[in-house]
């Protein structure tokens, strides 16, 4: 990793949290031609390195003006000078003030003991974030949960309202709950090697990072799991032009629903804009193991069609309860709106 690739992928971690100020500063240390890089907030930290021969130094850096100067700077040559750091490639030159390295929380310090996990989990995860929840006051749904017991592991997120599922087989036994915007790195960055303990400690070439768990416990997802044993079947082109059609009159509204109903061999989708005066209909052929209707949210219809592949659309519906995707290893589901 070169200097401007070790600077901006530590500085990502680094984030105000409370009344920490010097979060949102990048520790910078130099020793014997190598220099690290450390940002944190404290829910997420990331060290990378750098080969560099200069001086010995150490201090913190606010991290968005170091982002910005080695933006201009292809090769920075880094110099204390008293309370400043100074950064210079030829004819520019940039002086930023320098706060005490001892400052810095640095890298929580991992106690090597947990269960290693294959990389290829990382798209699990991708593929399940969607679904989390975003602020939510229930910690546990602003996260990614994986539990891995009897030698199947369930990658899972929600928001309250909908789930996405993912397992495949492991080795090793753990529960832990990873905040959003940890997935969000680990997914970015892609690591090599990744060990679950009480915090997940991901490793690649010049490159660690730590991510602390959401302290809560998860619920017992899979009493909403049941897809039911009725299902109706559309083109999944159409069904998504149908979407984009609908979602022309979401500006009015957030929380918009589309209402479906199902017979006479044709799937009718709807809505209505917010102003109660919009509204949008389409038919297309469908076939069904029998006769309904359900109320859906618009854009969790939307993001279920990024999750979804293949030419059909099969989607299961329980009692006008919930509809789902089912595939290999996976499972999406929405609960319904009031009709």
């Amino acid at each position: 990793m070169n200097i401007k690739e070790a600077i901006i992928t530590a500085a990502s971690a680094a984030q105000a949290r409370g009344t920490m100020p010097i979060l949102t500063t990048v520790a910078i240390k130099a020793v014997g031609g190598v220099i690290e890089f450390t940002g944190t907030d404290l829910q997420v930290g990331i060290k990378t390195t750098a080969q560099y021969g200069t001086k010995d130094f150490s201090c913190c850096i606010d991290a968005r003006k170091l982002v910005a100067a080695i933006g201009v700077i292809d090769m920075p040559q880094f110099s204390l000078a008293g309370n400043n750091l100074v950064i210079k490639q030829g004819r520019t030159r940039f002086t930023l003030p320098a706060f005490p390295f001892e400052n810095h929380p640095g890298l929580q310090v991992v106690n090597g003991t947990g269960v290693e996990i294959d990389s290829d989990i990382v798209k699990l995860m991708a593929e399940v974030r969607y679904a989390a929840g975003k602020n939510d006051a229930r910690l546990f749904l602003n996260g990614v949960y994986l539990n891995a017991e009897k030698g199947k592991l369930s990658v899972a997120a929600s928001d309250g309202h909908r789930i996405s599922l993912r397992t495949a087989p492991i080795d090793g036994e753990f529960k832990i709950i990873l905040p959003v915007n940890a997935v969000n790195q680990i997914i970015k960055y892609r690591p090599d090697k990744m060990i679950i303990g009480d915090v997940i400690h991901c490793l690649k070439d010049d490159f660690e990072m730590v991510c602390n768990a959401i302290d809560a416990k998860y619920p017992d997802f899979t009493r909403v799991l049941n897809s039911g044993s009725d299902s109706f079947t559309v083109s999944r082109d159409e069904f998504q032009k149908t979407l984009v059609a609908l979602n022309v009159l979401r500006d009015t509204t957030s929380a918009m629903a589309v209402h479906m109903q199902w017979r006479d061999d044709m799937l009718t989708a709807s809505s209505m804009g917010g102003d109660r005066l919009s509204e949008a209909e389409n038919q297309m052929p469908a076939t069904y193991t029998k006769e309904g209707e359900i109320a859906i949210c618009l854009h969790y219809l939307i993001d279920l069609m990024g999750a979804v592949s293949g030419d059909d659309l099969e989607l299961s519906f329980d009692e006008q309860r919930s509809i789902s995707s089912s595939r290999e290893n996976a499972m999406d589901l929405i609960m319904s709106m009031k009709l």
